[in-house]
This record gives C-alpha cells, structure tokens and sequence, in this order.
C-alpha cells in the first residue's frame, strides 16, 4: 500500500464497522474477515483502521504465472512480514484481498499463522527464488541479487542467534510470540459466488 489521500464519507454505519476493526486491531492475536462486494468500502476501512492505531499496512500483488514461480512470490511476501512483525517487533496489518488468493493452499498458510504463528518450513527453503520487485527493496539485505535471491530472511535470522524452526529453542519461541502480539491479519472477501462458502466452511 501506498500514502494517499483518502476522501471518505462516513455514515453511521460505516463508522460503526470501522471501530469494530480498531478494537479487533488492539487484541493479541487479533485478525478478522471483512466480507462485502466491491466498491462497499472494506479495503477503505481497514486501511483507515490501520492508520487509527499506528500500525503498518501489508498487502500482497501477485502475479499469475506458473504455480511454482507463483508460490515462490507468496513464500517471499510471508517470509517479509513474519520477519517485520517477529523479529522487529513492527505491529503490521496484513490485508488478504480475495482477488490475491489464487489457490485455496495459500489459506492453509494463513490458517497455520492464526493457529501457529509460523508457516512450516517457511524459512528452511535452501534454492533460489524470483522476488517480486514491489517487494525486493524491502528485504533485508543480504548480499543477494536483486532479481534472484536465496530466500534471505533465514540468514538475517540466523545473524540474530536464531537454530532455525526448532519449537524448544528460546529465540523461535520468542519469534513465534512475537508474529502473535504484532500481526493482524484481515481477509477482504466478496460473498458471492461458491469460493465463498467453501472458504467459510474451511
């Protein structure tokens, strides 16, 4: 998400739908689904919400190529914000837009980070990956080309002192603790359509 001007008009409603959003924002562990049609004004609210409570925005762009090059661009982007919200301790809103969500596995990651606060073997991937260039400005640094690096984040983790994704090691728990206090996650989804009650009922 980009800095922008945002004009709004709020009604009774609408105002009422946002302070939902902010007292979610202020839970540990505190994530939400904002359901709607388009145009309805979901993105506008968390967005706002967001802003509200001092946190940082987080959204993804995916582009629909081959699946592998696809999952690559997702591992990347969770990899990123695990890493701002565990490590640096930076409280982020990730907001999920249905129209990102391109196979139904990506829910299975985000289930497993609102149950777990991690992604299985996320961060033990040893070959090398395309990052999207929205997002490759924002990795920390790592010695690696631009256009082609070694999943990254796992080196900065283990200049910190981190074993790796060992439940008993003090560090990951205190990693897993601390994706748990400082990411919110929101899925924007349209309720039309059968993806929608699949969704729910998973």
């Amino acid at each position: 998400m980009t800095k922008q001007k945002m004009d709004l008009v709020l009604f009774n409603s609408a105002i009422s739908n946002l302070s939902r959003i902010c007292r979610v924002l202020t839970m540990s562990s505190g994530h939400g689904v904002m359901v709607g049609n388009g145009g309805s004004g979901r993105k506008s609210l968390v967005t706002l919400a967001t802003f509200i409570m001092g946190m940082k925005p987080f959204s993804v762009e995916l582009k629909k190529i081959n699946k592998d090059d696809f999952f690559c661009q997702w591992y990347a982007y969770l990899q990123l914000i695990l890493y701002k919200t565990g490590v640096e301790e930076k409280p982020h809103v990730f907001m999920l837009q249905d129209r990102n969500i391109i196979y139904e596995t990506m829910l299975e990651d985000i289930s497993n980070i609102l149950n777990n606060g991690e992604v299985p073997n996320l961060f033990e991937a040893k070959t090398k990956i395309k990052v999207p260039e929205v997002i490759s400005g924002q990795i920390p640094d790592a010695g690696y080309k631009k256009d082609e690096i070694m999943v990254p984040i796992q080196v900065k983790l283990k200049a910190k002192g981190f074993k790796g994704e060992q439940p008993d090691d003090k560090k990951w728990k205190e990693f897993i603790e601390g994706v748990k206090q400082n990411l919110h996650i929101v899925v924007v989804q349209s309720p039309s359509g059968e993806e929608f009650r699949v969704r729910m009922r998973s």
